[in-house]
């Protein structure tokens, strides 16, 4: 999908919804324009364009890291030796080198350099995105393996584009790729392709259906009709346009995966995703209806396979161990802190109001305690994660000094803080939610004092997951299980540039009006009682410390005595 470490997810991107519950966007968008105060001055060399591009996106990226390039009052350039010296290598490679350098890449060099300086003066989770970067990223194009179609067929995964192939980022349950590919998998090439036949306008272009999906030749029956291409498919040095653009026609083929230093094959066939439901809602619980949350209330009350569904090498229910669940406790595996807006292709969907769904069912099945599984969940939207939190979190259990640190609002409508961001400055904004625990967990308390609700964590939860995660610890309604977060205490933020140049969309066209932007670090967040977990997380006592499915259910009837 695009170069951005999974882990760095709190942008600033466009339309979010709001939710029914409130929250945080618009302080969120205060963050990311609290820089859009200094202006750029103007380059110094007209005819060099890559020159000008370079130092335009150079005195953004001071700015990310503090360097004051510009005088706010007359906006005259300043002198900086950094900066001259950049100048003096662009001099050597415009008119000493030995050889012309394409505009192609130069575009490239100047993307990798501009990231290498922001990574290597201490940002190490900071990216200069080139037009074509800066599009794949916003357009989610990564995702097109698992945008709903007319045909509703998918490989149901999510990738980004590295340079030897397509490194698999996610992989929806029940999809053909369950059990098959596994995130972290680099898929370098695909052999045996089965290919849809696109039909073309008069003028050669590909056609779409109202839903965006591609117009495909079909048979009598309405099938598709396929073609077999003999030789292979390189992935190797493509971007996520180029690698999207293609796969949009493959139907079926022989997948070469890189794990662990060996390489695996498997066929993958489009199919369906989900398990089969009535389309009259006899059974509207039996639906796999939902984008980034998997639950399990009851064997009635789900949307969890329990056999393999679509080819997939093993069930949901297996792979989560759901065999060893408790009666009157729910599951609930957050995948991500994410959303969709209604394009066309996908409806509108958000994690958030997922969650809510199944609390809601939750509270109607009676259900007394919740495993709330965030393993391998990477992040997201702040504001998604601090909705969450006002479903998760009530203040009975802190002490008048900690309530008193926050309780914020009026005495007769109290928000409670669930993460503060804090920028170099010490700039700092408090993001607050209503606490809603009781509309879905009972009054009384159960035997022993013990938490309702258990957190599970490893290695891959990051930086929304473990603002979660520490906000139900401060509040003392979750007791943490698994192994150590991955300890991310930033946030970052995104800025289009004034620079534009080509980029390459979805439907092969040039276009000349790509914009440039710079991925950066903009604030540090605490938890509501102060914490800061950068480069240590969050990590269970040993007690509760466990990594396989099988014996985190061990640990988590153990500890409720059930």
């Amino acid at each position: 999908m695009d170069n951005r470490d999974i882990f760095d997810e709190e942008f600033d991107r466009l339309n979010l919804n709001q939710g029914e519950e409130s929250t945080q966007q618009s302080q969120f968008d205060s963050w990311s324009g609290a820089y859009n105060v200094y202006q750029q001055p103007e380059p110094k060399r007209q005819n060099k364009p890559f020159k000008i591009v370079f130092t335009a996106i150079l005195m953004v990226v001071c700015i990310a890291l503090g360097w004051v390039l510009a005088v706010i009052t007359n906006d005259k350039p300043i002198e900086d030796e950094r900066q001259e010296i950049l100048n003096e290598v662009f001099d050597y490679m415009d008119y000493n080198f030995y050889q012309e350098i394409s505009e192609e890449e130069w575009q490239l060099a100047v993307e990798q350099a501009g990231s290498a300086l922001m990574q290597y003066a201490g940002d190490q989770f900071s990216f200069l995105m080139s037009p074509q970067t800066y599009y794949d990223y916003m357009n989610d194009v990564g995702s097109i393996l698992t945008a709903a179609s007319s045909m509703d067929e998918l490989f149901g995964m999510t990738y980004q584009m590295e340079t030897k192939g397509m490194l698999v980022t996610d992989v929806m349950p029940d999809s053909a790729s369950y059990g098959w590919l596994h995130p972290g998998d680099l898929i370098v090439k695909m052999s045996n392709i089965k290919e849809y036949i696109p039909i073309l306008d008069a003028n050669g272009n590909l056609q779409h259906e109202e839903d965006g999906s591609l117009k495909v030749r079909r048979n009598s029956n309405k099938e598709p009709i396929l073609n077999s291409v003999a030789s292979d498919f390189v992935l190797e040095g493509l971007n996520a346009t180029q690698a999207g653009l293609y796969l949009q026609f493959v139907y079926s083929a022989d997948f070469y995966v890189l794990r662990n230093g060996s390489i695996y094959v498997g066929t993958l066939t489009r199919n369906k995703v989900g398990i089969p439901y009535d389309e009259k809602n006899i059974d509207p619980n039996k639906r796999y209806d939902f984008k980034f949350v998997e639950y399990y209330i009851s064997d009635s009350v789900n949307n969890i396979s329990t056999t393999p569904q679509n080819g997939a090498a093993t069930s949901t229910f297996d792979a989560r161990g759901l065999g060893n669940i408790p009666a009157k406790t729910a599951y609930i595996h957050l995948k991500q802190f994410d959303m969709l807006t209604a394009n066309g292709v996908n409806k509108a969907a958000s994690c958030d109001q997922e969650i809510r769904t199944v609390l809601e069912m939750f509270e109607k099945s009676n259900c007394e305690r919740l495993v709330l599984d965030l393993k391998g969940n990477p992040g997201g939207y702040v504001h998604l994660a601090v909705n969450i939190a006002g479903m998760l979190i009530h203040p009975n259990n802190l002490t008048e000094i900690q309530r008193a640190k926050v309780e914020l609002g009026s005495a007769n409508s109290p928000k409670y803080l669930v993460t503060k961001l804090v920028d170099r400055q010490g700039r700092s904004s408090d993001y607050t939610i209503t606490s809603t625990y009781y509309n879905y967990f009972p009054q009384e308390e159960l035997a022993n004092n013990k938490k309702r609700i258990i957190v599970w964590t490893d290695g891959g939860s990051a930086s929304a997951s473990e603002l979660l995660t520490g906000t139900l610890l401060d509040y003392g309604t979750a007791v943490h299980m698994g192994t150590n977060t991955y300890g991310k205490g930033i946030a970052q933020t995104i800025e289009g540039l004034n620079i534009t140049g080509k980029y390459v969309d979805i439907n092969g066209a040039t276009q000349n009006d790509g914009k440039w932007a710079v991925y950066y670090t903009f604030a540090s967040y605490y938890s509501p009682l102060g914490t800061n977990i950068q480069g240590i997380g969050y990590a269970p006592s040993k007690a509760y410390q466990a990594s396989g499915y099988n014996d985190l259910w061990t640990l988590a009837k153990g500890y409720w005595g059930v």
